[in-house]
């Protein structure tokens, strides 16, 4: 491969500190695996000494599957060379890793530097929200009861604001919110102690003098300071012009004067005093010809004081000495919050302890304790004879994705790098694409380097850049270069797209077919109706502009690098990219209308596809069938179809507030005999699935709903049935990864599900299509990062940015940490501090910077064709949106314009606004050419076109375009109503004339009513549990024998949190508990019989507590267990048997096991005899004298022991069978033991 000059110098680099500024599709992984090879291949260093951190599993996972091809091409050549043979072998144990895997493995390999178990497993991020939820309401509970050492007044006055009925975990958000702030930092509690000071002040000078008025008085003055510079040239331009000299000279200078005397000020009254008066509005005209200069001044001046009425409204809108009141009386309450940040970690660590569990905060801040120590002398940190060993290893390290570190993250490969004090590592990265802000990275890790590095080949630490882009035309890049020249600035994104930072076309496309085809498209839809109405209409001008790309008779033409030719465009070809996942539905359904297939791996709507909605509202009213939202939605659900007449005569018939109780009235004394069955058989079937909890798990649960429900059959006929088959898979998954959490039970797992839509964690929903098929791809813009498409539309530039956050009553910044607003309850006023105003304007920077960075990310995935299209309400506003920034003189727009956008149609209207493709499009616009971006708007191409929608006096929609983009504005003809209008079904096949056809329509009968003969077969699994086998018993013992078998089928109420604090539990949980304590049960403890017989437990407790003390078991939960369950298994002749064994050592508890048993003997349902796998836990079993003995516990509430054995005898059966055939012995007797009865049974 031919390298280019700066690739080379990247790859000839060693023995320094190397940072590679990679802008997009620069082939940066390219090069890093080049790296790597060459020093595999000519300094011989073994890929197992070499460290390299990627930022996702699928980019390390690439990383080696590169490196394993390339070393395979080069033992190709050189068969013999052992020394590559072993990389190869070496290549996936090596550590190209995540971050959190490397510190994974350093903890595990140095666990006994740590607290924690070797044996810990790592908490999913949902099981995390909800321990740290539980853990928040548990220290809420307890602090108001004992405030310990917080003020009580100023406790109750933070809990009052903050957790009021309308925003009742408000306060639990900002504080568990804050708490994952400081894990980023490597000393959180230090950051915490910065939160709180940030309110404290010993005096107001001390106040006047603090680093956050300095911050202030900067960030007005550098805002400043660009104005003032605008404004000199605006001086230029007026003193050019005689006649506006003269009328208008003296008061710009006064303007000038006051702006200047500001930038010389270091004092915040001073500052306070001058902007509280000043105004720059005096009503002068533009003398006669002189417009165009004048229009010019105007801009300048109106944009100075644009910034100007920002900086009064953010930081002087009163003077120094009431900010100061206003924050010292909110220190209270900053107080508060950081006590609850601090004790919730406490309790949260208990949490995890007792469970034996571990975050990704944890580990990573375990690898910190272990690779580095604060040395207080010089007050930094420094390498562990640990970090030593580690760095020794690795010869070199290397860093992807560098933009995207955070404080932990950089300390912990410092700790690493540098072996033996040498320069090693190898940092790739680039600001300009730095986007998860959310997940805590820090650019500013990435800025430091970028600016204090040397491009000088012979430094330590060395800066390169790699500017070629080798995915995109020059048309795309043009365009690009041109957009965020103007709009990306250091004050917002971080960084400033100056010459260094242009993409530099660097690919091999051969000449298009069509001039202009590869121009950058914007195409801008006006449409009167609601936000929503919009977005369809955008979606159906991106399909109508599909069509026409892949239309077959002028199709556009994409360059195919394996065909190495071009070939006309597939759907395949296609990416549709947006800020978020919210719109895919709308898109996917508009484009299907226009039969374009297409598909989504959203992470923001696999809750609210409707198969999934309607699951989990099943769930829900098995766990508590008074909800009535959830209630309703599955009654008026295909599933069971009830209407709306159905539901207003039940409620008509009892009038009761819970709709529930107007079903089981209804049942009781409705009129309607067919609707007292259906609601009798809806009612009793959720009663089934509520009985059925005590048995089985949440997997098992779903499994049996869509079994006796016919769900699956109703998704596979509902449109993209194989995708939302698919998607209930995914939450059968969830289930079995929730209950290898420390949570148990349906009330809880609808929680666990709760906290993934609360908190929107990631979950992407299935998709039905693979890299071959033809359809568009629908993703976020954080998806498509890494990614790269021939064509891309990005959809929906004219949704506003969020600004949620901006506007909470506490907002929260991981670097400045905690804003509140001062809330006098006694005057009943409020007024945000200091410190929110600061935090506010940052959080809207940083978030602006993002979103800049988000549209960079976007533009530069296209690699022949862009377009871009946004909708707005009214035609007008296309006008102002593409001529905001048009008087500007100079390259980049003011920093009020462009922190004044609300969406990336209002950065790319100001980019635009002196773009010549404007011409005959905008209202007024003129192409100035002593304007250096107009005259440079030249050489970008750039086609602009506004699709205008109208709707008619009758309700007809009429479109029409000012350009020919689209040629087809019309939906297509045929519907499906027209499809179906002389369809022949299968149910109306007697009443059609088959006269000459009946062998046909004969074998058309034969062929629906055919019946596959081994459907029992494809319902079967290889491998089954005890479980679910004991429910298909069940179920044939109440087919069987209703009047043997006593099988209650009640409703168990629901109570809410504000009626009951404590969690039901259901009898599954209470089996597991009990369970628990038998698996834990020591019998070394010699019990005394006469005081159990006269009630006292002591002993009992006691162990239990001893368990709870060792972390075995919750002991809060445990409270609740009677402990006469375990007095009168002491008291049986099963618990003497147990001990006898016990002592002799042959008793074993809670054992697993698999084992292979013919399937007809396990169910009447399997016909034949293949093999099957069984797979269960058993509860007890011991040998002696040859014999083995099983004892199984059960907690059931039944009336004698005949009822157990009666249904749990194939069970029990089973652990025999499987007991034999595992020990090799046929002597086995098998037991229950009843919890409840305090009794035993053989089998």
């Amino acid at each position: 491969m031919d390298w280019t000059p700066k690739q080379k110098e990247v790859l000839e680099a060693i023995d320094q500190d190397v940072l590679v500024a990679a802008a997009a599709g620069s082939g940066k992984t390219a090069v890093m695996v080049e790296k790597v090879l060459r020093l595999v291949k000519e300094r011989r260093t073994d890929i197992d000494n070499i460290l390299a951190v990627t930022f996702t599993k699928a980019a390390a996972a690439e990383m080696k599957e590169r490196l394993t091809k390339k070393l395979g091409e080069i033992l190709e050549e050189n068969p013999d060379d052992e020394y590559i043979y072993k990389q190869i072998c070496y290549v996936q144990n090596s550590k190209i890793t995540t971050i959190d895997s490397f510190c994974a493995w350093v903890v595990k390999r140095y666990y006994n530097l740590t607290d924690l178990d070797p044996m810990f497993r790592v908490a999913d991020e949902t099981e995390s929200k909800l321990l740290l939820s539980d853990a928040f309401a548990e220290l809420i509970r307890d602090i108001v009861e004992n405030p310990g050492d917080i003020n009580e007044d100023d406790l109750y006055n933070v809990l009052n604001y903050y957790t009021s009925a309308k925003k009742s975990d408000e306060l639990e958000k900002v504080v568990i919110k804050l708490l994952g702030y400081s894990k980023a930092y490597v000393e959180p509690d230090k950051w915490f102690d910065e939160c709180v000071n940030s309110y404290k002040y010993d005096s107001f000078e001390e106040f006047k003098n603090s680093k956050l008025i300095k911050d202030i008085i900067k960030i007005t003055k550098d805002l400043l300071k660009i104005e003032y510079d605008n404004m000199l040239n605006g001086m230029e331009v007026i003193e050019s012009e005689s006649l506006i000299n003269e009328r208008y000279g003296d008061i710009y200078k006064g303007y000038l004067n006051s702006v200047e005397s500001i930038i010389n000020s270091d004092a915040y009254e001073e500052i306070y005093e001058i902007i509280k008066t000043l105004k720059f509005k005096d009503n002068k005209r533009a003398p006669k010809g002189t417009e165009e200069a004048w229009n010019v001044v105007k801009s300048i001046r109106d944009n100075a004081y644009d910034v100007i009425e920002m900086i009064r409204g953010n930081y002087f809108e009163q003077s120094l000495s009431d900010y100061f009141d206003d924050i010292c009386k909110a220190s209270k309450d900053a107080e508060v919050i950081i006590y609850l940040c601090r004790e919730l970690d406490k309790r949260y660590s208990e949490y995890k302890r007792r469970n034996n569990i571990a975050d990704f905060d944890d580990i990573s801040h375990r690898a910190l304790d272990i690779l580095v120590k604060f040395n207080e002398k010089t007050g930094e940190y420094e390498k562990t004879d640990v970090a030593i060993d580690i760095s020794n290893e690795f010869k070199y390290t290397f860093i992807d994705e560098y933009q995207d570190s955070n404080e932990v993250q950089e300390t912990i490969l410092n700790a690493v790098s540098h072996r033996k004090g040498e320069p090693n590592r190898f940092m790739v990265g680039d600001v300009k694409q730095s986007i998860y802000g959310f997940r805590n990275s820090n650019p500013k890790i990435f800025m430091q380097k970028y600016e204090s590095y040397s491009d000088d080949k012979d430094a330590k630490e060395r800066r390169i850049f790699l500017d070629q882009n080798f995915r995109s035309r020059k048309e795309i890049l043009d365009f690009v270069n041109y957009v965020f020249k103007q709009v990306m600035v250091k004050d917002i994104g971080d960084v400033t797209y100056d010459k260094k930072n242009h993409l530099v076309f660097g690919a091999d496309f051969p000449e298009s077919f069509t001039d202009g085809a590869n121009a950058t498209e914007i195409i801008m839809i006006s449409d009167k109706e609601d936000s929503e109405t919009r977005i369809i209409a955008e979606a159906t001008v991106v399909a109508q502009r599909i069509l026409n790309l892949i239309n077959p008779e002028h199709p556009y033409k994409v360059y195919d690098r394996g065909l190495e030719d071009y070939r006309n465009a597939r759907l395949s070809d296609i990416a549709i990219l947006c800020r978020t996942g919210m719109y895919d539905n709308k898109i996917m359904n508009v484009l299907s209308e226009y039969g374009i297939e297409s598909y989504s791996q959203k992470s923001t709507g696999y809750f609210s596809s409707e198969e999934i909605t309607l699951l989990l509202s099943i769930l829900d009213i098995i766990d508590n069938p008074y909800n009535d939202v959830k209630l309703l939605t599955v009654m008026k659900s295909k599933l069971y179809d009830f209407t709306d007449s159905d539901l207003s005569l039940m409620k008509i018939n009892a009038n009761k507030r819970n709709f529930y109780n107007n079903l089981l009235a209804y049942i009781d004394k409705g009129n309607d005999d067919i609707l007292k069955k259906k609601t009798e058989y809806f009612v009793n079937q959720m009663n089934f699935f509520r009985e059925q909890t005590n048995y089985m798990g949440i997997y098992e649960l779903i499994d049996l709903i869509l079994d006796k429900t016919g769900f699956m059959y109703l998704v596979k006929s509902m449109p993209a049935g194989r995708v939302r088959v698919k998607n209930i898979e995914m939450l059968k998954e969830m289930a079995l990864t929730f209950e290898q959490s420390s949570y148990k039970g349906l009330f809880n797992f609808i929680r666990y599900v709760n906290k993934q839509k609360d908190y929107e964690i990631d979950v992407s929903g299935s998709i039905d299509v693979n890299e071959n098929d033809d359809a568009v791809r629908i993703m976020t813009i954080h998806k498509s990062k890494g990614l790269q498409f021939p064509i891309v539309f990005l959809f929906a530039t004219g949704k506003e940015y969020n600004t949620r956050d901006e506007n909470n009553n506490v907002v929260l910044d991981r670097q400045l940490g905690i804003g509140l607003t001062f809330n006098d309850k006694e005057l009943r006023i409020k007024a945000d501090t200091l410190n929110k105003k600061r935090i506010k304007k940052k959080l809207n920077s940083d978030m602006k910077g993002e979103e800049l960075r988000l549209l960079y990310v976007a533009l530069t995935r296209a690699e022949e064709k862009l377009i871009i299209t946004g909708s707005v309400q009214k035609e007008e506003k296309i006008d102002n949106i593409f001529s905001n920034g048009s008087d500007n003189t100079f390259e980049n727009m003011p920093t009020s314009l462009i922190e004044g956008a609300k969406s990336y149609l209002d950065i790319i209207g100001l980019a635009l606004s002196r773009h010549r493709c404007l011409l005959g499009k905008i209202e007024g616009y003129e192409f100035k050419t002593t304007n250096d971006l107009y005259m440079q708007s030249r050489d970008v191409d750039v086609s602009f076109d506004c699709v205008i929608y109208e709707t008619d006096e009758d309700g007809t929609i009429n479109a029409h375009t000012t350009d020919g983009l689209l040629e087809r504005l019309d939906a297509p003809e045929s519907s499906d109503k027209d499809l179906q209008e002389d369809v022949v079904t299968f149910d109306n096949l007697d009443s059609v004339d088959v006269s000459g056809f009946e062998e046909k329509v004969k074998k058309i009968k034969d062929n629906f009513s055919y019946v596959y003969p081994y459907d029992y077969q494809t319902k079967r699994r290889t491998k089954v549990s005890i479980s679910e086998i004991k429910r298909a018993y069940y179920e044939e013992l109440k087919k069987e024998s209703e009047d043997e078998v006593v099988f209650t089928e009640k409703v168990y109420p629901v109570k809410p949190k504000f009626i009951s604090n404590e969690e039901e539990k259901s009898g599954a949980r209470i089996g597991t508990m009990y369970h628990r304590i038998f698996e834990l049960f020591d019998y070394n403890i010699d019990f005394d019989e006469e005081l159990l017989k006269s009630g006292d437990y002591s002993q009992i407790k006691n162990m239990i507590d001893s368990f709870a003390d060792r972390g075995l078991i919750n002991g809060d939960e445990y409270e609740e267990i009677p402990l006469t369950v375990y007095a009168r298994f002491i008291l049986s002749p099963m618990y003497e048997k147990l001990r006898e064994a016990h002592i002799n050592k042959t008793l074993r508890r809670e054992q697993k096991f698999i084992f292979t048993t013919k399937a007809s003997s396990i169910s009447k349902e399997y016909k034949d005899d293949d093999p099957i796998l069984i797979q269960g836990i058993i509860d007890a079993f011991y040998e002696k004298d040859g014999k083995v003995t099983i004892i199984d516990y059960k907690s059931d509430n039944v009336s004698d022991m005949k009822e157990l054995k009666k249904k749990y005898e194939v069970q029990l059966q089973i652990y025999k069978r499987a007991v034999a055939q595992i020990l090799q012995n046929d002597n086995v007797e098998s037991f229950i033991y009843s919890t409840y009865l305090g009794d035993s049974i053989e089998i």
